[in-house]
């Protein structure tokens, strides 16, 4: 994606979905969020929430990832 789309992704993500809305995307990024996620934990760094979040950047993921995430959203 390019950087123009992954803002616009993002817009639409932080303005555009219900907070149930929000919730599907979860799906779609977990497997790739928790990858990465343990890749950080291996290098001692540890999630100061707990884990009851998904932080994740757009910029980040897979463009399959990505792409799936857009339509989702669109």
């Amino acid at each position: 994606m390019t950087a123009e789309e992954v803002s616009q992704l993002k817009l639409k993500i932080e303005t555009q979905l219900t907070p149930e809305q929000k919730k599907g995307i979860l799906p779609i990024i977990k497997a790739e969020v928790m990858q990465q996620q343990q890749e950080h934990n291996k290098n001692g760094m540890k999630n100061a929430n707990g884990g009851t979040t998904f932080e994740f950047q757009l910029d980040k993921l897979t463009p399959k990832t990505a792409r799936e995430l857009e339509a989702y959203v669109n």
